[in-house]
């Protein structure tokens, strides 16, 4: 089973994974579109 330790621990690095990922999205997507012109 689960314990709560292990659940919050979970969220945490899954919130922290999605955090990063949209911060290298909008990065990613602004950088291209300076280049594109």
């Amino acid at each position: 089973m689960i314990t709560d330790v292990q659940l919050s621990f979970f969220a945490n690095i899954l919130g922290i994974c999605l955090f990063l990922l949209v911060i290298m999205y909008h990065y990613g997507y602004l950088f291209h579109t300076k280049m594109g012109k």
